[in-house]
């Protein structure tokens, strides 16, 4: 058996819970007595890759002498070999071993039979000389995450592609481009990946919070070697609206490894794709008018990012729904907040957003340091049976220690955004919603509340938890590339601020606790 390469040495180390036992059949259910083992299996290790020795313990919890009990396997998915001795099931796997693990194992000596079932996951060994192709239909896991298969038709570029894919064992027809602006020349792409067949076979991820979806996005980490940033922001701005018990377009994610072509292609930000389906699903009207700021021409202001006057007031946005070439609703609301004093804007701003939003808009992007996601990167909905603008989250390469290209940010670093959003200044400006902002700011900042550092550290530990193995398994086929690509064009200081999965994750966590000491000083 050819050893695996060092880095998967790590990953066959933690103690797993012992899983139930099943004993016979319901006809055969007997009160416990002296003669009986009541078995238990305990999986040796949580996450287990190709080349690994898999082992299996299996033990009497009765109190009896095992002497006279014998265990042996019932049924079983891979070649295990159990010690009639040490009562041991162990499987040296291979290259052909990669997805899920079932087997029964029967318990003789007993008054009755007794059987125990018990499960496990093993990971592709992508790397591995004479590795065999994973089974879409069958490898759904992959270290406890959902995998996506997609297999396109032809090459990938910026424009569809059509293919077939398989999520959780079910086929699907698919489409897939890359997405994005910077991320389009990374060698680990961002993917929307469209499900165009009727409803009963668009993607259903509902144990992952994602159900009926006709469109997927696939955020790449390959600008994150931390890999929770976008998850972490995301779910920052839903926890806030959860505080403030309020119905809000938060958009969804999840951890989801993709199999491209076959062949591993790392771990993504699995997340909804802001579209009307997205708008109907939170509770909002298909039919609304929806906008994204593409660039800093979407300020709220008469002038462009340069200073001069704007060719239209709708300059920097891009209609995603709604009746295509009318943009009166967003020039109207532009108009208003560019034309208006601070103190106006403040008493008529309710007919126009949902002003809580917008306040929460600020405070969430100043604390998290989302400088690209103040005036664009944003998405904007107007319903227009009953106008009001309301807001949406996207894209947070830049946020939490990083820009987008990856230089660091500090945690003293203060932006009041007031050069690219309008908006954002008259709340700072009018005194009354001054106050009332940054009251708001103080609640959420209180011990429970979505930007305390307890909650954020809450959030990234649980991340860590579920993606660790995962995260070393995308850095060993990344790493290299990301050490060697041309952070905005040479303006990274690699020399100095250059981190591994384990230093920036290290580096992440210290941000957000100076992040916290620095809000503090400055409010």
């Amino acid at each position: 058996m050819r050893r695996l390469l060092p880095f998967f040495a790590l990953l066959s180390c933690v103690p797993q819970t012992a899983l139930e036992p099943v004993t016979g059949d319901d006809d055969d259910i007997v009160e416990p007595d002296a003669e009986r083992c009541d078995p238990e299996a305990t999986v040796q290790g949580l996450d287990h890759t190709e080349g690994d020795t898999i082992t299996i313990a299996i033990d009497c919890t009765s109190g009896v002498d095992r002497a006279g009990f014998t265990p042996a396997i019932h049924t079983s998915t891979h070649d295990f070999v159990v010690d009639p001795v040490t009562w041991v099931a162990t499987l040296a796997s291979d290259t052909a071993d990669a997805g899920p693990v079932e087997m029964i194992f029967s318990i003789t000596g007993s008054d009755i039979p007794e059987t125990i079932r018990t499960e496990l996951w093993i990971a592709d060994a992508w790397f591995a000389a004479g590795n065999e192709p994973v089974d879409p239909e069958t490898y759904t896991r992959e270290y406890g995450l959902p995998v996506l298969h997609v297999n396109a038709d032809g090459p990938l570029s910026d424009v569809y592609t059509t293919g077939e894919g398989w999520f959780e064992g079910n086929h699907h027809d698919l489409e897939i481009k890359w997405r994005g602006a910077a991320s389009l020349g990374y060698p680990k792409h961002s993917f929307t990946v469209k499900f165009p067949d009727p409803d009963e076979n668009h993607l259903d991820a509902s144990e992952w919070g994602l159900k009926n979806k006709d469109h997927l996005v696939l955020i790449t980490t390959f600008d994150d070697n931390a890999y929770i940033r976008q998850k972490l922001v995301y779910d920052m701005w839903e926890q806030m609206a959860d505080f403030w018990n309020e119905d809000r377009l938060t958009p969804r994610t999840f951890f989801a490894v993709m199999y491209l072509d076959g062949r591993y292609h790392g771990l993504f930000v699995a997340a909804d794709h802001v579209d009307n389906q997205f708008v109907d699903q939170m509770g909002l009207s298909r039919t609304g008018n929806l906008y994204k700021s593409v660039n800093h021409d979407a300020n709220f202001k008469r002038t462009n990012s340069g200073g001069g006057l704007k060719g239209t007031l709708h300059d920097g946005y891009e209609k995603k729904e709604g009746a295509e070439g009318v943009w009166t609703d967003i020039e109207a609301l532009v108009a208003f907040a560019a034309d208006t004093t601070p103190a106006t804007f403040w008493n008529v701003a309710p007919d126009w957003i949902r002003i809580d939003e917008f306040m929460d808009w600020f405070l969430f992007v100043h604390y998290t340091a989302s400088d690209d996601s103040a005036g664009k990167n944003a998405y904007l909905y107007n319903d227009n049976d009953a106008p009001e603008f309301r807001y949406a989250p996207w894209d947070f390469n830049h946020a939490l220690g990083q820009n987008w290209y990856t230089a660091r940010v500090g945690a003293d670093a203060y932006n009041d955004f007031r050069w690219n959003n309008q908006i954002f200044a008259h709340l700072q400006d009018d005194p009354d919603a001054s106050t009332e902002m940054w009251d708001r700011f103080a609640q959420m900042r209180a011990p429970g509340g979505p930007l305390h550092l307890d909650s954020q550290v809450a959030l990234a530990d649980e991340y860590y938890a579920l993606i660790d193995t995962g995260a070393r398994k995308d850095w060993f086929l990344w790493g290299t590339e990301y050490r060697n690509y041309g952070w905005g064009g040479g303006a990274r200081d690699t020399a100095n601020d250059w981190t591994d999965y384990d230093g920036e994750k290290t580096y992440l966590y210290q941000w957000l606790e100076d992040r916290d000491a620095a809000m503090t000083g400055f409010h």
